[in-house]
């Protein structure tokens, strides 16, 4: 997931560098043929890193799903949803990476090169799609089918279920995509796949926090433990300072005057009680003598 946040600040850095050079404006808002190359320069980059950013989200999380998968046939979907994860996403990044030859040819535009039919990396574009959704949808329900056998109390399997469910809100922004998609073969492309950028963002963005929320259950279960063991150590004010003069000792010649009668008195009540004890001890002599 740490490599996912990194390549996912690349593509946020593509996004907001693209957006100031000319994404989501129309071609007559440009002056010159140049910034118009800048603005596809970003967005072809910033389509690359989209892909390697999700599909690291996907597998991430597919893989903390193996830790809490008890059985082997419980893996094995789990394996299944990596597999379609890696075998869709890496042909869709090459045939987005490779859709024009030389590559320089999508932003540059000057019809020395050619490009594939973007009708072609729409149907892809598609299978792509269908395959995420799929995906993350059994990656954010799955989780609820696998917990439900773990030594942990109910609150705990909700709030674990809820956690990695979140997979789900990601998959959601992959649905919110698809009417966008046809865009992408508009003759004023920045301005027309404006949703498509933004919807790929969120989509990154949500699969990435639904990957590292689940981390931070430990700290969370710490601090409830802290909060706890605080409150049962804390103890009134007026409680321990009613229990001070009978568990601190004063040193000699700062005695209060209640502090010396109280000496004196159990002072007196020992001297009153040795005589008894010696009687009591006499008498065990004598028992034992005629017993021998």
């Amino acid at each position: 997931m740490v490599l996912a946040m990194a390549l996912n600040i690349w593509f946020a850095t593509c996004g907001l560098t693209g957006s100031v050079a000319g994404i989501g404006r129309k071609l007559d808002d440009f002056d010159r043929p140049e910034e118009i190359e800048k603005a596809l320069f970003w967005w072809w980059l910033g389509q690359s890193a989209y892909v390697w950013v999700v599909t690291i989200a996907r597998l991430s999380i597919a893989m903390l799903l193996l830790r809490i998968a008890i059985r082997r046939r419980d893996s094995v979907v789990t394996y299944v949803v990596m597999s379609l994860t890696v075998a869709v996403g890496l042909p869709f990044w090459l045939v987005l990476m490779l859709q024009c030859q030389p590559v320089r040819e999508f932003w540059q535009r000057t019809g020395d090169g050619y490009c594939i039919d973007t009708e072609y990396i729409v149907d892809v574009a598609y299978l792509y799609s269908a395959t995420a959704c799929l995906c993350d949808f059994t990656l954010g329900l799955y989780p609820i089918y696998l917990i439900r056998d773990l030594q942990i109390t109910g609150r705990s399997k909700w709030a674990l279920a809820g956690i990695l469910g979140l997979g789900c809100v990601a998959s959601a922004a992959v649905v919110v995509r698809i009417p966008f998609l046809p865009n992408y073969m508009e003759t004023d492309f920045l301005y027309a796949t404006s949703g498509i950028a933004i919807s790929s963002n969120i989509e990154a963005g949500l699969g990435i926090a639904a990957g590292s929320l689940v981390t931070l259950r430990p700290l969370c279960h710490r601090l409830s433990s802290l909060n706890s063991i605080v409150g049962r150590n804390s103890v009134p004010v007026t409680t321990t300072e009613a229990m001070a003069p009978k568990l601190l000792w004063t040193p000699v010649g700062q005695e209060t005057g209640d502090q010396i009668l109280d000496q004196k008195v159990h002072s007196s009540s020992l001297l009153q009680s040795r005589p008894r004890m010696l009687e009591r001890e006499g008498t065990r002599r004598k028992v034992w003598k005629k017993a021998k």
